[in-house]
Parts: C-alpha cells; sequence; structure tokens
C-alpha cells in the first residue's frame, strides 16, 4: 500500500490510508509497516477516490497468525530425569571402617570434575575476548589486547589455529569440542544441546511446499484490487511512542509504507543468506574486517532488523559447513542470522549500524534451523623425534592428561598424513604417534576439533526480533 495519511488510532492501532500497488490486498495475512513491524488487519474500507468520507464497501479482517514471532518454548524438551533421593545415597561414596577422618578428607571423588564446569560451559570465544582482570592489567610486562585487525591478520596467516594457555587444560578448553573423522559422514545429530535462543525459533516441516501454497495465496484475488483507494485499521504490539514516531514518519515521507506479507513469514527462524563482501575501501582508508557475531543491520526485502550473524562456507543443501571467522573479501559466503521468516527470493544488504556502511550485499537463500555450522579449532604440535613411522611430538600439550583425552582422535598433518596417538611419554605433555607412512621432520602435527555455532539475537537477553 503506497501511504497517503497515517495517524495513531483511538483504541491503540494504527489508521492508514492509501492505494493498492502490485498486487491485490488480502485481508486474512499479516502486513508490515514501516517504522512499527507487523500488524494485524482489523478492518478494509474501499473508497472511489481519496476525496471521499464514505466507503463503498468494508471488509473485516479474518487474519489468525499471532502478531508475536517467537515461539513458545517447550520446557519439557530439554528436561532430564534427576536421581531420586534414594538413589542419590546408593551412588554416595561409602567410606570403610578402617578408613580415618584424616584419609576421608584426602579421598578423591567424581563430583571433583565439576570444578571444571564453569570454565568448559564458556565457548572459545568468550575466553579469548574475555575482559583482562585488575591483575593483568596492572601488570608492567601484560601483552595489550588484539584488536579486530590483528586477529584478522593472524587468521590470514594461520586459519582456525589456536594455543593452549600457560596452566589451562586443553581438555577443559575444549570440552564443548569433538573430533571428526569424517566432516560430512561422522553422526551429530542436529538437535543435540541447542541454545536456549533456538526454543523461540519455527521450524516449517515441509518449507518447499509451504512456499509454494503460500505464493498460491497470495495470487488469489483479495478484499481490495490493484489501484483501489483504501482506508486500513490495523492492531499492532508497538508502544504509543513507536506508532507516534511512525505515523510522523510516513506523513513525511510517504511511498510504500504497507506491505502484504506472506502466511509464515512473522515467524521467528534462522535464515541464510548468500552475501559477499560489498565495500572494502572508503574515503579514509580500508574498512575494518567484519568479524562473525558483529551486530550489523540486516535489510531483507521490506523489513529491516539487528542481528548478530555467523558466516560460514557455501555448502549444498543439507550438509554441514564450515564456520568463517571474518567476512572475507572475494567469494561468495553463507551468513546465518536470527529474523523473520522470509521466503525467497528477495534481496539482502547488510550495513553497520554505526556508520551506515553496507558491508555485503547478496540474496535470501533458505530458512532452515537445522543447518549446521560447524567451528573449527586447530591445535598443532612440532615432532620432536622420528623413526620410520613413529614420532615423538611436543608443544601441543602441557600434561599427560589431556594425551590422554585426545587418545581416540585421529591426528593429521599438513603433509597430508594420518596418525594417532600411542602412549603419553613423560610429564610434559609429549606423547608418541603412529603415522601411515614416515613423515619429515619439518612436518607439523594437527588436532581439528569442531563445535556446532549458532547465530545470535542483537540484545543479550531478547526472546524478539524488532523488524521495523
Amino acid at each position: 500500500v503506497c501511504v497517503a495519511a497515517a495517524r495513531p488510532a483511538p483504541d491503540g492501532g494504527v489508521e492508514v490510508a492509501g492505494w493498492v500497488r502490485d498486487a491485490p490486498l488480502a485481508a486474512d495475512r499479516l502486513v508490515h509497516v514501516r517504522g512499527i513491524g507487523a500488524a494485524k488487519i482489523l478492518s478494509v474500507e474501499i473508497l472511489n477516490a481519496s476525496t471521499d468520507a464514505a466507503p463503498v464497501s468494508t471488509v473485516a479482517g479474518t487474519c489468525d497468525e499471532p502478531l508475536k514471532s517467537a515461539a513458545i518454548p517447550d520446557a519439557t524438551m530439554g528436561e532430564q530425569t534427576w536421581p531420586l533421593e534414594d538413589e542419590e545415597e546408593a551412588r554416595a561414596p561409602r567410606r570403610d571402617a578402617l578408613t580415618s577422618d584424616y584419609q576421608a578428607a584426602w579421598e578423591i571423588s567424581d563430583d571433583d570434575d565439576d570444578e571444571n564446569a564453569a570454565p568448559a560451559a564458556a565457548g572459545l570465544d568468550d575466553v579469548l575476548n574475555a575482559a583482562p582482570s585488575a591483575a593483568d592489567v596492572d601488570a608492567p610486562d601484560a601483552a595489550p589486547a588484539p584488536t579486530v585487525e590483528d586477529r584478522f591478520d593472524e587468521e590470514c596467516d594461520f586459519p582456525d589455529e589456536v594455543e593452549v594457555p600457560a596452566g589451562v587444560a586443553a581438555r577443559t578448553r575444549f570440552a564443548r569440542y569433538r573430533a571428526l573423522r569424517h566432516f560430512q559422514q561422522t553422526p551429530w545429530d542436529v538437535h543435540e544441546s541447542l541454545p536456549r535462543s533456538y526454543g523461540f525459533v519455527h521450524e516449517l516441516a515441509r518449507r518447499d511446499a509451504e512456499r509454494r501454497k503460500a505464493l498460491d495465496d497470495a495470487a488469489a484475488p483479495g478484499a481490495a484490487p490493484v489501484g483501489a483507494y483504501v482506508r486500513l485499521r490495523l492492531e499492532t504490539t508497538a508502544s504509543s511512542a513507536a506508532i507516534a514516531a511512525a505515523c510522523q514518519t510516513l506523513a513525511t515521507a510517504p511511498g510504500a509504507g504497507v506491505a502484504q506479507s506472506l502466511r509464515h513469514e512473522n515467524r521467528l527462524t534462522v535464515l541464510h543468506f548468500l552475501v559477499k563482501r560489498a565495500s572494502l575501501g572508503g574515503g579514509d582508508g580500508e574498512s575494518p574486517p567484519l568479524p562473525s557475531k558483529e551486530e550489523v543491520e540486516v535489510s531483507c526485502g521490506h523489513r529491516r532488523w539487528r542481528a548478530r550473524p555467523v558466516y560460514s562456507a557455501h555448502a549444498p543443501r543439507g550438509a554441514r559447513a564450515k564456520y568463517e571467522r571474518f567476512l572475507r573479501a572475494g567469494g561468495h559466503v553463507v551468513c546465518s542470522v536470527l529474523g523473520p521468516l522470509t521466503f525467497a527470493p528477495a534481496p539482502v544488504a547488510l550495513t553497520r549500524p554505526a556508520t551506515g556502511e553496507v558491508v555485503a550485499t547478496g540474496s535470501l537463500l533458505d530458512c532452515d534451523p537445522t543447518r549446521m555450522v560447524l567451528k573449527r579449532a586447530v591445535l598443532t604440535g612440532l615432532p620432536l623425534r622420528t623413526h620410520k613411522r613413529k614420532a615423538v611430538v611436543h608443544r601441543m600439550f602441557e600434561n599427560p592428561e589431556d594425551v590422554q583425552y585426545f587418545k581416540p582422535a585421529q591426528l593429521q598433518t599438513k603433509e597430508g598424513l594420518t596418525c594417532h596417538i600411542t602412549e603419553p611419554l613423560g610429564t610434559h605433555g609429549n606423547f608418541k604417534l603412529a603415522l601411515s607412512r614416515p613423515m619429515k621432520q619439518s612436518d607439523t602435527i594437527l588436532l581439528q576439533l569442531f563445535k556446532r555455532v549458532y547465530p545470535k539475537f542483537a540484545g543479550d537477553d531478547d526472546e524478539d526480533v524488532a523488524t521495523y
């Protein structure tokens, strides 16, 4: 609808008048109002001309879709069966009668591993990007925190390679990671250990069929034909201040301020865009790198919202994709965001909220919450000694416990060899290695670990996406 006039309604809604353009207006679907978001049609009054006061006909709205885009999470989906008190008492360690109180105080139980639960729950990015403590700031030899440009340069030189900080066990830092023998074929349940934000996400069981049905419904005759002058009474969940500001904007900048949405297009889901870095230079020099999970403003079709996307390599439908830490120049990448469901085709643009710089452009690829984006962390080690198909590796771990923890994982080298850990050697994290064929002394051993990553809301605790 090309808006000619807009004002707040006495009942808290919005009254909009204008001409129907492009396609007939249906009264059984939601509309998107620029500056407000989703709105439900309460009534449609059709007039012969914009100067008429009495409508020719009035059609009541019959939309049954909710205005809130987020789904209601099922609290029982993540439910766990907790042991009963009798089971807890049966599992409790029993002290032998000959054991003294002093010996019992030093007795090691299985619960001691829970002390590492807090650091293990934090992701790798949270640990690397954590703010320095006061002791680190006051220390004279404390190294400054790396900038985005430094991290980008390091990622270009050493892709996905990470280091285990001194004093931190690798099994604790990478507790949420797993080693995959085959990136695509190794089993991994797509609904395993989903974050809390995915409880508010909708997933269409038959996306292609729902898209065809929505497009067929849009092609059907609506309540108002193209070219008719209509007066709409809309219901919205926006505040009175937002409604007043939007009405003022629509009055001063008339145009296509109200757009009809297809069925299901107000549902919160995970969208995937095929984008390409648009601008890398400006008047003051090169544009700074754009890391994943940095807040951007997404413009998809007639809607705009803010999100924190993750970037990944372009993979076939249903295949796993490798996570990209930065949006690089050159080829196309897939940008995954949380936002309102949109059926393809639709143009997409990503901008920086602070400067308004367009950083990427592209088109909508798909809406699929089950698409897996795997983040890779590579631990490196150097051969200390090599003999035929055996080697001793150092500088990967710091203690033999980490060697035993990662012993089942398969390792590779930069020359393409496959190898396995046979046993730890000493107390400083060295270990023996069995190789598929003799290796060079200049080769490097790689341990590849993977973790699934997810896009985030623009805010910390948001449960819905504010589109405008």
